[in-house]
C-alpha cells in the first residue's frame, strides 16, 4: 500500500480508537502499519513501551532518551535534537502516540499513547526482547535469563521475579517507578546509558554510591525524587549528555561536575523555582545547551560572569533572589553575562523573582539578543517601560512581561514584532485610562494573549489581533459597565477560547450581572462559537445569597400572587437593587 494511503489510514483509526477504544479489529491494522515504519521509528516506537499506561511523556525528556540510546541518525546542518523531534512529530503525524501541551507555535510539548496502541507496542517490544517489563501491564513477561537490554520497574510486588538471577549486565536503559530501596544494586548495570528514576522515592545520596561504575551513562533523571544531594562520584561520568534534577532538593552541584566536558542540560527548577547555585568553574562546560534553575544572587559573581563563556548555550532560567535594595556586582556580572550570551546562540530566556527587588538592570541588555525567541519575566517587579532592545527582536515568538505603564510607544513596539505568537503582558494597576484599545493593525501573528491589570479592559477594533485563537483577559465591573457592549470581542475572527477573570470588588449585583450577560451575549454571537469561561472574583457571598434568597422568595410569590402583587414585587427589586447600586458607588 502507498505511503500516503497508509498515512490517511492511521488518521482514521486514530480518530476512530478517540471514539471507540474497544475495537479489536483496529488492532490488526494497527499490527499491519508498525510493520510499515521505517527503522528508525519503528525502534523510537518502541521505547514507549518503557512507561505506564495514561503517562504523560515529556518531549524533551524522550528525545534525549533516544540520543542517549543512539537511535538518532546524523543529518547534515541539523543537530541530533532537531533530527530527534522530527522522529516525534512524524510518530504523531502518522497517529501513533496523541499529542499533548500544543502551544502557539503549533509543537506539541508532550504526548501520551493510546491504551490499544501501547498494548501493540509493548507485545511487540517483548517479541523482539526489545524490553523487560516489571508489572504495569496484562501483557505477559517471561523473565529470561539471557541479554536484557532495557527494563522498566512499574510494580512494587514484581520485584523479587528480578532478584533471581536475572542478568543485568546488558542492561541499556532502566526505568523505575518504584520505591528506592527496592532497586537492584546499580554496580549490577555496567553498560547502562539511561537511568530514569523520576518520581521514585525514597531516594537519597546514598542510593547513587555506586554511580562511578556506570562509566557510559548518558542521561541520568532524578526529577521528583526529593533528594537532597549529589556526590562528588557524579564527577566520573565522562559521557554524562543530560542532568535532570527538577523538583528536587538539591541546592549546589559538586564542584567535580565542572569537569564534565559533554554536558549539554543541567535541568533544575520546577515546582519550586531555581535555588541552584552556579558552581565555579561553569565556564568550562563548553557543550551545554541548557541550563535552568540557577540562585544567581547566591552564587559568586564570578561564576555567575563565566556563564557568559558558554557558546553553546541557548537556554537560560534564572532566579534572583535578593531582598536587599539591589546587588551591584551581581547585576553588573549578569549584564556582561548577557551581552556576551546574546551575541552567540541564546534563544530563551527566563528570570524568576518572587520579591520585590528591582530588576530594571534588563532594560539595558547591550548588545540586543537577535536569536532571542523566548523572554519570560516571572516576578513581582513591573519594568517601568517596555525594553527599547525588543524592537529589532525579528525572532521573538514568546513573550511574557510585566510593565509599569503601557504607553502607544510601548503598544507600537509590542505590535511591531513580526514573529510572535504567544503574549502574557501584566501591567501594573492602576493605569490612567480605563481602556486600552488595540487597533486593527500589528500583532499579526499572534495567536495567544494573555492580559491582566485590574482597573483597565481591553477593548478590539475591526481587524484586530487577526490570527488570535486564545484570549485570557481581565474585566473589573466598575471600570468596565461603561464600556460593556463595546468590548469588540467580535472583532476577533479566528477566536476560539476566551476566558475572563471578572473582578467585582465593590460592584453590585445589578453591575456584575449586567456585564457579564454583555460578554456572554457577544461570545454567543460570535462566528466561531469560541468556548467561553468566565471566573468571578471579589463577590460579595452575603450579598449574592440574599440575591439568590430574594429571586427564590419572588418566584414562589409569583406563582400566588396576583398581578398586582407581582408588579408592587418587582418595584421593590428595582428599588433594591438601586440602592445597593449607590451605596456600593459610594
Amino acid at each position: 500500500m502507498l505511503k500516503e494511503q497508509w498515512e490517511k489510514l492511521l488518521i482514521s483509526i486514530g480518530s476512530a480508537l478517540e471514539k471507540n477504544p474497544d475495537l479489536e479489529g483496529m488492532k490488526q491494522i494497527l499490527s499491519l502499519s508498525y510493520y510499515d515504519l521505517p527503522y528508525h521509528l519503528k525502534i523510537c516506537l518502541l521505547y514507549l513501551s518503557l512507561y505506564p499506561e495514561d503517562f504523560k511523556i515529556d518531549r524533551d525528556s524522550l528525545i534525549q532518551q533516544w540520543i542517549a540510546e543512539g537511535f538518532v541518525g546524523v543529518e547534515r546542518c541539523l543537530s541530533l535534537e532537531d533530527v530527534a523531534e522530527g522522529y516525534f512529530n512524524e510518530l504523531i503525524n502518522r497517529s501513533m502516540v496523541q499529542p499533548m501541551d500544543i502551544k502557539s507555535d503549533g509543537r506539541a510539548h508532550a504526548c501520551r499513547v493510546h491504551d490499544v496502541m501501547l498494548e501493540l507496542i509493548v507485545s511487540k517490544a517483548i517479541e523482539d526482547n526489545f524490553v523487560t517489563l516489571i508489572g504495569g501491564h496484562p501483557v505477559p513477561t517471561s523473565f529470561v535469563q539471557g541479554n536484557v537490554r532495557r527494563v522498566s520497574i512499574q510494580c512494587d510486588s514484581e520485584i523479587p521475579k528480578i532478584q533471581g538471577g536475572m542478568n543485568l549486565y546488558h542492561v541499556r536503559t532502566l526505568t523505575s517507578f518504584v520505591q528506592a530501596t527496592l532497586l537492584p544494586p546499580l554496580s549490577e548495570f555496567r553498560v547502562l546509558r539511561v537511568l530514569n528514576l523520576e518520581g521514585c522515592q525514597g531516594f537519597s545520596e546514598n542510593s547513587l554510591k555506586e554511580i562511578s561504575n556506570l562509566f557510559q551513562l548518558k542521561y541520568l533523571s532524578l526529577r521528583r525524587t526529593w533528594i537532597s544531594n549529589l556526590p562528588p562520584e557524579i564527577g566520573d561520568l565522562q559521557t554524562l549528555e543530560t542532568l535532570d534534577i527538577r523538583d528536587t532538593n538539591i541546592e549546589e552541584l559538586p564542584g567535580t561536575i565542572t569537569g564534565l566536558d559533554q554536558v549539554k542540560y543541567i535541568l533544575s527548577g520546577g515546582y519550586a523555582w531555581g535555588k541552584l547555585k552556579v558552581p565555579d568553574g561553569i565556564g568550562s562546560m563548553t557543550s551545554l545547551r541548557a541550563i535552568s534553575g540557577l540562585d544567581i544572587c547566591r552564587s559568586s559573581a564570578s561564576a555567575v560572569q563565566e556563564l557568559g563563556n558558554l557558546k553553546s548555550l541557548m537556554e537560560l532560567a534564572i532566579n534572583w533572589t535578593d531582598f536587599t535594595s539591589g546587588n551591584v556586582k551581581h547585576q553588573e556580572a549578569m549584564m556582561t553575562t548577557l551581552g556576551k550570551l546574546g551575541t552567540s546562540n541564546l534563544q530563551s530566556f527566563a528570570i524568576c523573582s518572587r520579591n520585590l527587588s528591582s530588576l530594571e538592570f534588563l532594560d539595558s541588555w547591550s548588545p540586543p539578543p537577535n536569536r532571542l525567541q523566548k523572554f519570560r519575566l516571572s516576578a513581582y517587579y513591573f519594568l517601568p517601560r517596555v525594553p527599547r532592545w525588543m524592537a529589532p527582536l525579528c525572532n521573538l515568538i514568546d513573550l511574557n512581561i510585566n510593565i509599569a505603564e503601557l504607553t502607544d510607544e510601548e503598544i507600537l513596539i509590542l505590535r511591531e514584532l513580526p514573529s510572535l505568537l504567544y503574549l502574557d503582558l501584566w501591567l501594573k494597576s492602576p493605569q490612567k485610562d480605563d481602556t486600552i484599545v488595540i487597533h486593527g493593525v500589528g500583532f499579526p501573528y499572534l495567536k495567544e494573549l494573555l492580559f491582566s491589570c485590574e482597573g483597565t479592559c481591553l477593548m478590539f477594533e475591526p481587524a484586530a489581533l487577526p490570527k488570535l485563537e486564545r484570549l485570557y483577559t481581565t474585566v473589573h465591573v466598575i471600570r468596565a459597565k461603561a464600556y460593556s457592549q463595546q468590548f469588540g470581542i467580535e472583532h476577533l475572527k479566528s477566536l476560539k477560547q476566551i476566558n475572563i477573570q471578572v473582578l467585582c470588588y465593590g460592584a453590585s449585583a445589578y453591575d456584575i450581572k449586567h456585564v457579564e450577560h454583555a460578554i456572554s451575549t457577544t461570545v454567543r454571537y460570535h462566528p466561531n462559537h469560541p468556548r467561553m469561561n468566565i471566573e468571578k472574583r471579589g463577590v460579595d457571598l452575603n450579598l449574592e445569597e440574599r440575591n439568590k434568597r430574594e429571586h427564590s422568595e419572588n418566584k414562589n410569590m409569583e406563582k400566588h400572587a396576583s398581578k398586582e402583587d407581582i408588579n408592587h414585587t418587582n418595584k421593590k427589586r428595582r428599588k433594591l437593587r438601586i440602592e445597593e447600586h449607590h451605596s456600593s458607588s459610594a
